[in-house]
C-alpha cells in the first residue's frame, strides 16, 4: 500500500458545518444528490488523508493454485473525477462515467493482473457516516506520460521511498524484509535520493462504469446503484 501523506484536518462530525464533503450528511432519498454526493465524497477523499474513503480495497483478479481468484488490498486513493477526466482530455465517453485511480509499484503483482484481466472493482466504507460504496470497470496502469510524470512530481520524498524497492513486491524472502534501499531505511530520502524510484512508479486508473451504494441505518437500510451508458449515468433504487 502507498505511503498517505498526513494532514492537518480538523476532525468533525456529520452534523457540523464543513467545507469538506466527508464531513457533512448524506443524501438518502434523491438520486441524483446522491450519485453527486458520492463522487465529490471520492474526490475529497482523493486530496485528503483523513476521510474513511482515502483508504479504499481493490480487487484484481488472478491466477491462483485453484484457478482464477480474487486478489483484494487496500491502497491509498490518489485519484477520483466524475465525467472527462481532465488529466488526460479524454471524454466521458472513453473513461466511463468517471475515473478513480491509486498509484502502485510497476513491478507489483497487480500491475499483471490488471493487465491480464483489466476489470477490477473497489470498495470505500466510511463507519461514521454509514456508508459503503462500491465500484467496478476496466482499469490500466500507465508508466509513462504527462500524467503519470504530474503524479511522480507531486508526491513526497516520503511516499516516493517505497518505490525504491530491491526486491519485487511479494518476492519470497528468507528472512523479514522491509524491501528499502539500507540508506533509507530510518529516514525520508532527499529528492535526489528519491529520483530513481520514478522507474518503478506506476498510476493505476479505473474507468468507473458501475457503482453501488449503501447507506446503513437502524430504521432501516437503503440502496441504489447506477450505471454508465451512452454518456450518462442512470441510477435506480435496489433492495438491500
Amino acid at each position: 500500500m502507498s505511503h498517505a501523506e498526513s494532514t492537518t484536518d480538523v476532525p468533525s462530525s456529520p452534523s457540523e458545518k464543513s467545507p469538506y464533503p466527508s464531513d457533512r450528511e448524506a443524501p438518502t432519498d434523491d438520486l441524483d444528490r446522491i450519485l453527486t454526493d458520492l463522487w465529490e465524497r471520492l474526490s475529497d477523499a482523493a486530496a485528503r488523508s483523513r476521510p474513511a474513503f482515502h483508504i479504499p480495497v481493490l480487487a484484481t483478479i488472478r491466477q491462483g493454485p485453484h484457478g482464477l481468484e480474487p486478489s483484494a488490498r487496500k491502497v491509498v486513493l490518489r485519484h477520483a473525477r466524475r465525467g472527462p477526466d481532465l488529466h488526460t482530455g479524454r471524454d466521458g465517453g472513453s473513461d466511463g462515467g468517471g475515473v478513480i485511480g491509486c498509484h502502485t509499484d510497476a513491478l507489483g503483482p497487480k500491475v499483471a493482473e490488471v493487465r491480464a484481466n483489466p476489470r477490477v472493482a473497489w470498495t470505500f466504507y466510511d463507519p461514521r457516516a454509514k456508508l459503503q460504496v462500491r465500484a467496478s470497470g476496466t482499469a490500466e496502469v500507465q508508466t509513462d506520460g504527462t500524467m503519470v510524470d504530474a503524479a511522480w512530481a507531486a508526491t513526497k520524498p516520503s511516499a516516493r521511498r517505497c518505490y525504491l524497492a530491491p526486491h519485487v513486491p511479494g518476492l519470497p524472502t528468507a528472512a523479514p524484509e522491509p524491501n528499502l534501499p539500507a540508506a533509507v531505511r530510518k529516514r525520508n530520502p532527499t529528492p535526489a535520493e528519491s529520483e530513481p524510484g520514478r522507474a518503478q512508479f506506476a498510476v493505476l486508473r479505473t474507468a468507473v462504469d458501475t457503482l453501488d451504494w449503501l447507506h446503513l441505518h437502524h430504521a432501516g437500510h437503503r440502496r441504489a446503484q447506477f450505471h454508465w451508458g451512452d454518456g450518462e449515468w442512470r441510477g435506480t433504487w435496489a433492495a438491500v
